[in-house]
Order: C-alpha cells, then structure tokens, then sequence
C-alpha cells in the first residue's frame, strides 16, 4: 500500500457532527487503499483525543503547530483567512522527502496555503467560500457586520480562486458548474449508515423534530427564527405540537433560552445515545437554514429514518435529487413553513404514506458502499 497525507486542522473524533462524521467517512475509504499519515494542524486537543481513539495500524497521526508572530495576529484581525506558515510549508516539505507520499488529501481547503506548490493535492472542498460569505452577508442583522463581511470575502476570495487552480482534484458536496477538476461527493447520513440498518417504523404522534448542533451559528439562529416566528403559528393550528431540539453540544445563548421557556410544549436533549430512537418518537423533522456553505447532513438522516422534512429552499441545496417529492418541503417564509408542518401533522394517514416514502427513498439512494467505491474511483489517477 502507498501512502498518503492528510492534512487537516481538526481530528474525526469524536464524529458527533456533520464535519467530524464526513472526516471519518474520507478516512475509513482512504484507508482501505493507502497508509495515512493525518496530520492536525494547530489543535492539540483533537490530536490527543485522535491518538487514544484510532484503533487502525493503517493510519498514524501527526501534529504541527506553527508560531503566531505579531503579523500572524495583526492579518487575522485584518480578516485575512488564508495566511501561509513559512515553519508548515518547511515541515510539510520534509515530511514529503522522507516519506514520498502519492499526494495531500486536505480536509477544506484551508491547508493548502502551507503546502509547496509542486505537490499533488486532493481537497476535500465542502464548504465553498462564496457561497459560506455571500449568505452570511445576506442575513446579517446590521449594515456594519454587513460591511465586515464583504470586506473578508473580497480580501480572502482571490486567494481561494488561486487554490482552487492548483489542485490536483476537488471534492463539492453539491453539483458545480464548469469545473472540470471538481467531483461530486454528497453528504450522507454517516452516522447512522455506520450503526448498520434499520427498520421502517411510523410514527403519527405530532412530535417535531430538530438535530443541529446549536454551537454553530446557521443552526442557532435558525432555529431561533422557527421558534420566535413559526412555532406560534404552529400552535394556533394544531395546539398538540411538541418540539424537540437535540444538539450534541449545549449553548449559552440567552436569546434561545428565553424562546424556549415560553413554551412548555419545548424540550432540548443534549448529546443524546440513541439518534436512532429520537427519530422514531417524532413523525417529521425541520431543517430552517439560511446561511452557510456545504450541505445539510440532518436532512439525509431525516430521510434515511423515514421522516419528512420541513426546510428553506437554502438548507435543501445538496438534495436537489429529492426536490419536489412529499418528504422534503420548502418554506420561505414563516407562513409558507407553518403551512407545510401542519399539514403533515394534521392528515395522519398521509404522514404515515411520506414517511414510508422517505424510508424507501434513502435506503435507496444513502449507501455508504456506493460512496465509497465512487471517491476511490475519481483517486486512481493522482499522484
């Protein structure tokens, strides 16, 4: 076996949220053709925790930290996002003479920027730049964060562009156009895919379900804005629905807070053990998502459990291949989203018909072995 790096600034352990479960679905397939070397950058408490956690001979990890000087700090606040390290790009250099890698696998594309420019690189891009700056700048509350944020993306995005042309392969989570040397690579329900199968069981109790995690600022405050502007309306429709936030992180967000205690009919389970059992008990989820970059991996567990879903036209970008069905639905505004949960949650015999539809639609088109024969196909040729 040839081996590899992979480079990113984050471990897969523990895989409680999206970014983590997709590091360890890379990592699983690349192991079962290379030797890894995964080198974290700057974050010596995911590498300790990766060090106790890998169980595979096939995969060793590394970790450099490069010195922040006064210019390091002062281009941060300055809002420059890709700034290069002199000491990685050596350290990288002389990693790659002693162990001849085939090539760089980065987890995003932020690693590149300390990479010797003649080495072969696969990025993992997921979240694209633009689109991460350019629905931040739409939903920000205020002209000044407005302002800030343009001033980043235009001082980042030329940088990001350069990346892009030096790659050697690039994976997107949704379709991108006139890119020859980007492959699709969805966003799959990892970690329930991993626990095994399941099986299809309805559920009619009017019990909404939301997973996100709440530390991350498109699923705060999106859920924030279901719970201020949708679930009243929900309510004045159908007083038995039940909301249920689940997050693998808690938050201290007093905004939130104060939402919750309004509504007895509101519980938020933190870091729950049994995902797979949470779905079962609630007949539909909700995805209100309007910024970021990447796609939605709760919408896939949504639909590999057999629950329809409620999100913005946004948060269903990566699933154009389910758009239009009666499992996952599109509501813009606060009425159009009150609209489609209570219709699901009124008419049972028809909630009961779109789960079983959902359920069929992801066992059919979620298949982790699929995913992984694909990405190892579109890796022959580097290197």
């Amino acid at each position: 076996m040839t081996r590899i790096l992979f480079i990113s600034y984050s471990g897969p352990f523990p895989p409680i949220d999206g970014k983590r479960q997709r590091t360890l679905a890379l990592l699983d397939a690349l192991s079962s053709r290379y030797l890894i070397d995964y080198l974290i950058l700057d974050n010596l408490e995911d590498f300790r925790l990766a060090q106790q956690e890998n169980t595979s001979n096939l995969i060793q990890f590394k970790f450099l930290s490069a010195p922040r000087t006064w210019k390091d700090k002062f281009l941060h606040r300055l809002g420059l996002i890709y700034s290069s390290s002199e000491f990685l790009r050596d350290q990288i250099k002389e990693l790659f003479k002693e162990k001849k890698y085939q090539f760089v696998f980065c987890r995003y594309i932020h690693p590149m920027i300390h990479l010797p420019s003649s080495l072969p690189v696969v990025v993992d891009i997921d979240d694209e730049l633009e689109e991460n700056f350019r629905t931040r700048i739409s939903t920000a509350d205020s002209w000044l964060k407005k302002m800030r944020l343009v001033q980043v993306l235009w001082m980042n995005l030329w940088i990001y562009n350069q990346l892009l042309t030096q790659i050697s392969l690039g994976f997107t989570v949704k379709p991108e156009q006139g890119k020859a040397n980007l492959k699709l690579l969805p966003n799959l329900p990892f970690q329930l895919l991993q626990q095994g199968p399941v099986a299809f069981i309805p559920a009619t109790d009017p019990r909404i379900l939301f997973v996100g995690k709440l530390t991350y600022p498109p699923n705060l405050s999106g859920i924030k804005w279901f719970i201020r502007e949708v679930f009243p309306l929900v309510l004045e429709d159908f007083p038995q629905a039940m909301l249920t936030l689940v997050s693998n992180l808690p938050v201290d967000d007093q905004e939130l807070k104060e939402v919750v205690k309004k509504y007895t009919s509101i519980q938020v389970l933190i870091n729950v053990k049994d995902l797979v059992e949470v779905y079962r008990t609630h007949s539909m989820a909700i995805a209100p998502i309007f910024e970021g970059a990447g796609s939605n991996i709760k919408i896939a567990e949504s639909i590999w459990m057999g629950r329809p879903i409620v999100s913005s036209s946004f948060g269903i970008r990566g699933f154009e291949m389910a758009k239009g069905s009666s499992f996952l639905l599109e509501g813009s505004t606060a009425e159009e989203f009150k609209s489609k949960v209570v219709d699901l949650l009124k008419h049972q015999e028809k909630l009961v018909e779109v789960q079983a539809s959902a359920f069929q639609f992801g066992q059919k088109e979620f298949n982790l072995t699929r995913w992984t024969a694909q990405f190892l196909d579109d890796l022959e040729h580097v290197g």
